[in-house]
C-alpha cells in the first residue's frame, strides 16, 4: 500500500507521529481513511475544532490509539485498493471525502476529518440545505458505544429543551443513524482550553482570565444540576472556547458521553479523567453533581498554575498529591469506601487514625509499578498558592478570594463541597466584570488570544515557592481515565 505521509514533531511533548490518506484510483475523489496505531500530537492532528471529542490521548500517558488524518487535497493523495467495506474491523466507520450523510430532516456532506478517540470520530460537515458549517460525532458500530450514544443522545435532547447558549453548553441539533453507526450533529466550536493553554506553551493564565471561565462553567453545572446530570468528565479538553475572535472568553462545555442521572450514578473507575478524578470516585463512595464541582477545582488551578494540580500518574498518585496538601480523607470517608483498602492500611487495633495510607515501597510491591512524581509545583496547602512568584499587588485580594473558592471546591467530603450556585455568589466570582483593563486589539491575534497574552500571563518564568519538580516533561492534557473506555 503506497501512502502519503505528514511527520510533525512538538518539542518535549510526545514522539513523532506520522498520518496517511489514501485514495482509490478507480475514483480519484474518493479519500479513504483507515486505522493506523501513532503516538501523535493533537496540535499536529485536528484543526478547528472538536479535539474535545476526536481523541483519547492524555496527559503522561502517551498510550497508541488509533489516529487518523488527511494529507491534504485527493491529487496530492497516491493510489491504493479501493475498499467496499463502510465498518472497519474495529466498529469505526470507515469515511469519505464529500460522502453524504443522510437524516429524515437535512443532508451533510462531509467536507474533513478532524480527529478519532475511543468512541468513533468526527468530521466537519457542510448541511447542505442551509451552507452551515456543522460538526458530527460518527461512533463505533459495537453494543458498547451504541448504547453510549444512545444515553448521550437522550441527555443532549433533553439540554435542547433548555437555553444552551445561555447556560454555556454545546447546541446539538439532532441525531440519526448512518449505516448502522449513531451519529450526532453539533455546533462548530473553536479550540478547547487544554489546546489554548498549549498554543501559549502552558503559561500561567491572570486571576483576570480564570474568573470569567470557571464563572461560565458554574453557570453550565447549576443547569445541569438542577436537571439532575452529571457530566462526569469535565477537564481542559472538555471546555471550548466558542469563537475567540467574535466571542472573545466565551466558553462552552460539551461531551455528554459520559453523563449520567443522578438517580443512576453507579461509582466505577472509569468516571472522571484521572487529573480531574474526585475522592468519592477514587475511593468508591456513593457520588452526585459534586464531582463535577472538584474537577472544575482541579481544572481552574490548572489553569492558574499553568500545569495540573494533582497530575498522578496512577490512582495511588492522585490519592498521595492529595493526602500532602490537603491531609488524608476524613476516617468516615475512607471506612466507607470500596476501593479504600487498594490505597489506605487499615489498624483495627488503633483507635485513631483507624487508616494510613500505604507507602510508595507497599504499593511498588503488590502492584508491580513504581510510582512516578509528575508534580510541578509540591504544596504543603492550597493557601501556599497565594504565595506564588510573580504576584502582582493587584492580585493579592484575587488571590485569597480565588484560593478561598478553590478549597471549597476542593472539599474532599462531596456533601460538603460548594455547589456551583454557590460559587457563583462566592466573592471571586460576584464581582465579575468590575475589571477597567481592556487590552488593545491586533490584527494579528484573535481578540481572546490577544487579552490572554498581554494580561494572562505571570512573569516570564514563573516559579513557585513550593518545590518545582520534573521541569524538563510538558503535560499533555487530561489523563483519560487510566487508560480506559471513555
Amino acid at each position: 500500500m503506497n501512502t502519503a505521509e505528514y511527520s510533525g514533531y512538538l518539542p518535549e511533548l510526545c514522539p513523532i507521529w506520522t498520518a496517511s490518506a489514501t485514495y482509490s484510483p478507480s475514483n480519484p475523489g474518493r479519500i479513504y481513511w483507515w486505522n493506523s496505531r501513532y503516538e501523535c500530537s493533537p496540535k499536529d492532528r485536528l484543526k478547528d475544532f472538536y479535539r474535545w471529542s476526536a481523541i483519547n490521548w492524555r496527559r503522561n500517558s502517551y498510550d497508541k490509539f488509533d489516529c487518523r488524518a488527511t494529507s491534504g487535497v485527493t491529487t496530492t493523495a497516491q493510489s491504493t485498493t479501493h475498499s467496499t467495506t463502510t465498518t472497519l474491523s474495529s466498529g469505526t466507520y470507515q469515511l469519505v471525502q464529500h460522502e453524504i450523510l443522510t437524516s429524515r430532516a437535512s443532508s451533510y456532506e462531509v467536507l474533513e476529518f478532524l480527529g478519532q478517540g475511543t468512541f468513533g470520530q468526527v468530521a466537519k460537515c457542510l448541511k447542505r440545505d442551509t451552507n452551515e458549517i456543522v460538526a458530527i460525532k460518527i461512533l463505533k458500530n459495537h453494543p458498547d458505544y451504541i448504547r453510549q450514544g444512545q444515553i448521550e443522545a437522550r441527555n443532549l435532547k433533553r439540554l435542547s429543551m433548555e437555553d444552551t447558549d445561555r447556560f454555556n453548553c454545546v447546541r446539538w441539533y439532532e441525531s440519526f443513524q448512518h449505516k448502522s453507526h449513531i451519529c450526532l450533529v453539533f455546533e462548530m466550536l473553536g479550540q478547547s482550553l487544554y489546546d489554548f493553554m498549549q498554543d501559549r506553551n502552558f503559561s500561567p493564565l491572570r486571576l483576570a482570565c480564570v474568573r470569567p471561565i470557571l464563572q461560565q462553567v458554574a453557570k453550565a453545572l447549576t443547569k445541569l444540576k438542577s436537571l439532575g446530570i452529571i457530566h462526569t468528565d469535565l477537564k481542559p479538553e472538555n471546555i471550548m472556547l466558542v469563537d475567540p475572535v467574535h466571542q472573545p472568553g466565551r466558553i462552552k462545555v460539551i461531551d455528554f458521553g459520559s453523563a449520567t442521572h443522578v438517580s443512576e450514578a453507579v461509582c466505577c473507575s472509569y468516571l472522571q479523567s484521572r487529573f480531574y478524578r474526585s475522592p468519592e470516585i477514587i475511593l468508591g463512595l456513593p457520588f452526585c453533581e459534586a464531582i463535577d464541582m472538584w474537577s472544575l477545582g482541579c481544572v481552574a488551578a490548572e489553569l492558574f498554575l499553568g500545569w495540573p494540580l494533582y497530575p498522578g500518574h496512577s490512582e495511588y498518585d492522585q490519592v498521595r498529591y492529595i493526602s500532602e496538601t490537603q491531609g488524608p480523607p476524613p476516617e468516615y470517608l475512607l471506612s466507607a469506601g470500596s476501593k479504600t483498602g487498594n490505597y489506605f492500611n487499615r489498624w483495627p487495633d488503633s483507635t485513631y487514625p483507624l487508616w494510613s495510607l500505604k507507602t510508595l515501597a507497599e504499593i511498588e510491591a503488590e502492584m508491580g509499578v513504581k510510582s512516578k512524581e509528575t508534580r510541578k509545583f509540591i504544596f504543603r496547602s492550597l493557601d501556599d498558592m497565594v504565595n506564588i512568584a510573580g504576584l502582582d499587588a493587584t492580585d493579592l485580594l484575587d488571590r485569597h478570594e480565588f484560593v478561598d473558592l478553590l478549597k471549597g471546591m476542593l472539599t474532599l467530603d462531596g456533601d460538603e463541597r460548594i455547589t456551583p450556585l454557590q460559587a457563583l455568589s462566592h466573592p471571586f466570582l460576584a464581582h465579575l466584570g468590575q475589571s477597567t483593563y481592556h487590552p488593545p486589539r491586533s490584527k494579528r491575534l484573535p481578540v481572546f488570544a490577544q487579552m490572554t497574552h498581554r494580561l494572562c500571563t505571570f512573569s516570564e518564568q514563573a516559579s513557585a515557592v513550593p518545590v518545582a519538580l520534573n521541569m524538563g516533561t510538558h503535560h499533555s492534557s487530561g489523563q483519560q481515565n487510566d487508560g480506559e473506555p471513555s
